[in-house]
């Protein structure tokens, strides 16, 4: 198992090619992905506001 920082999965959804970005080629390799807290507030943060991402939480 490895961790994935944020910019590997924006890579990934960014690209029309999955096939060309490393989060791609990593699957090939591994089978499993971790993703730190960090990680995914960043990913939540550039696709809605924070405070409605946060507001669910408490």
């Amino acid at each position: 198992m490895i961790s994935l920082d944020s910019s590997i999965l924006i890579d990934y959804f960014r690209k029309t090619q999955k096939e060309k970005t490393a989060f791609y080629k990593l699957s090939g390799q591994y089978p499993h992905f971790a993703i730190s807290i960090i990680t995914v507030l960043k990913y939540c943060a550039g696709q809605t506001p924070i405070k409605n991402v946060l507001a669910n939480y408490f």
